[in-house]
């Protein structure tokens, strides 16, 4: 396994959507259709917790809402941690919006919505 690999295979980066938590960041309002390859960058839309543990799923994620704090303040305490991101979008056009979200340097993603 090449160096570079070896940490992405041991990160579990999780994407909670429209879950709200008591971290500061902003909301990402759509306020206009989004048009097919139109690009939305959420990163300053994004909180992140890390679990060093491993421990949490999404039955207590909940209970950690008050862990999550703007991901440009994350000061990583190990890079075997599983990261837990969150952002916060609010449809606010009148038609059901199709959105993909891509990664450009994860190999596994799961992806929770609430």
């Amino acid at each position: 396994m090449t160096p570079i690999l070896r940490p992405l295979n041991l990160i579990c980066c999780c994407i909670l959507l429209l879950f709200a938590t008591a971290a500061h960041a902003d909301t990402l309002h759509i306020r206009q259709p989004q048009l097919n390859g139109t690009h939305i960058l959420l990163h300053p839309y994004l909180k992140i917790w890390e679990d060093p543990g491993r421990q949490s799923d999404t039955t207590n994620i909940f209970q950690r809402s008050f862990s999550f704090q703007p991901i440009d303040s994350l000061r990583p305490q190990s890079r075997t941690s599983y990261y837990w991101l969150s952002a916060d979008l609010i449809n606010e056009t009148a038609i059901t919006q199709s959105l993909t979200l891509a990664f450009s340097s994860l190999t596994f993603v799961d992806v929770y919505l609430y």
